[in-house]
């Protein structure tokens, strides 16, 4: 049995490792906290703790590194106060450790954040537009750290926004006021389909590519948030009448043209 292990078994790495399982994978998972090993085991999971933060002293298991995939799922974390630098010390970490491993292939989840605003569809092939936010700037350093090495053949994936189980979108804009950019696309993707996607990578052994991941339909922010909110009983949202001058429609087409793979849930407005 093919060996796999995912760097960061939270919200998504969790139901990806339960399902890869279930594909007949042996799966090793890490976590950083000591109290989530117990769930790991208890999913069939071979559980590891990891502490990349710079200066942690914490000892590694060799064995997590006994495999021929990794799956690099751990978010930037900006919005919770790590700079950017932390973020990449913890990668250039992950790196040294994996240096001396199996591993042969990566799939690195990095986010379609790495695009800027351009007032259109774009693709992977607007790669080479800097980013703009922090996220994005971050995310883009990130993806070059394992595309450079030499060691290993790597797949990044760019999910849209992911939405999914105990993630209610209703919840974001509800009761909110003068909300701008109400008329610009969504782009959001449902965890269904970010783990079909790697499910469907390793099928086809697609390495060294390059994948968007998004919902084929693209609702107006507006449109997709009033319902969500409304679907909860909460209160409606709010927009500012005002055309949204900044936006950017993500085509994630290419991994259905490449691969062959077929989106769960191409439509955000049936999900809610």
């Amino acid at each position: 049995m093919n060996a796999i292990s995912v760097v960061g078994c939270g919200w998504m790495g969790l139901p990806l490792a339960k399902q890869l399982i279930q594909f007949g994978y042996r799966v090793k998972g890490s976590v950083t906290r000591v109290e989530k090993l117990p769930l790991l085991r208890e999913n069939g999971i071979e559980p590891y703790q990891l502490l990349l933060n710079p200066g942690a002293t914490h000892p590694v298991n060799p064995t997590l590194w006994a495999s021929e995939v990794l799956i690099v799922n751990i978010p930037p974390g900006i919005r919770k106060g790590n700079s950017p630098e932390h973020h990449l010390e913890q990668l250039t970490n992950l790196v040294r450790l994996m240096a001396e491993s199996t591993i042969r292939k990566v799939i690195f989840v990095s986010s379609t954040s790495v695009y800027p605003d351009l007032g259109r569809k774009v693709s992977e092939e607007d790669e080479y537009y800097p980013p703009e936010s922090l996220a994005g700037k971050t995310l883009r350093r990130a993806e070059s750290i394992f595309q450079e090495l030499t060691s290993v053949q790597t797949t990044v994936l760019r999910p849209a926004g992911l939405v999914g189980p105990n993630r209610p979108p209703g919840r974001f804009y509800a009761g909110k006021k003068d909300i701008p950019g109400g008329s610009a696309p969504v782009n959001l993707v449902h965890l269904d389909d970010v783990i079909g996607a790697i499910q469907n990578i390793l099928e086809q052994n697609a390495w060294g590519g390059t994948y968007n991941l998004c919902a084929t339909k693209h609702p107006t922010k507006a449109q997709f948030y009033t319902q969500a909110a409304q679907s909860l009983g909460l209160p409606l949202p709010q927009f500012d009448p005002l055309p949204a001058t900044r936006f950017k429609s993500v085509d994630g087409s290419k991994i259905s043209r490449e691969l062959g793979f077929k989106y769960q849930h191409p439509d955000p407005m049936q999900w809610i």
